[in-house]
């Protein structure tokens, strides 16, 4: 998601990410990508604070959410770690819960597949549409978290509509 966001732009590393900056008329949003694993995501968020002289209130972070259906968008101004262990290590290292957070629907794994390999797998191609449009939704999101702030963008990536399945599985 994070190359639809900023689309071709030049990647720059550091110990614990990947990041691009975009620039719009109305902000420069950083677009970063760690590159820990999940459970020391709190090291990059740290070091993207840190390296862009940004506060925590400012950033966005997107997540998987296997308790939301395929394709369901869910934000939030703060709140627990849903058992996500990227958040859980987010919130252990700064100390703090009181950060956005978009949730991306994936949905539960199939009685043939392991949590492990639905988090870490493919979508199947009959997902692809549901995907790409959810991933489109997600895009808007995040640039209109940017753009008009929480409250807006709340407004839009928690409405449902038909980019969901059927249900939600956990709100």
């Amino acid at each position: 998601m994070a190359d639809r966001v900023v689309g071709r732009s030049d990647w720059h590393p550091s110990s614990t990410h990947l990041a691009a900056v975009k620039r719009f008329p109305w902000a420069r949003l950083i677009v970063a990508k760690p590159t820990t694993f999940v459970n020391d995501s709190g090291d990059a968020v740290v070091d993207l604070l840190d390296r862009f002289s940004i506060e925590l209130e400012e950033i966005l972070v997107v997540t998987d959410d296997v308790h939301l259906d395929l394709g369901r968008l869910r934000l939030r101004r703060g709140g627990s770690d849903g058992g996500h262990n990227g958040l859980r290590s987010i919130i252990a290292t700064t100390g703090r819960r009181d950060f956005a957070r978009l949730r991306f629907g994936i949905g539960q794994p199939s009685s043939r597949s392991s949590m492990i390999e639905h988090v870490l797998g493919r979508f199947q191609p009959s997902e692809r549409e549901t995907v790409d449009r959810a991933l489109g939704r997600a895009v808007e999101t995040v640039i209109g978290f940017a753009r008009d702030g929480i409250e807006r963008a709340m407004n839009q990536a928690n409405l449902k509509d038909d980019t969901s399945s059927s249900g939600d599985a956990g709100t």
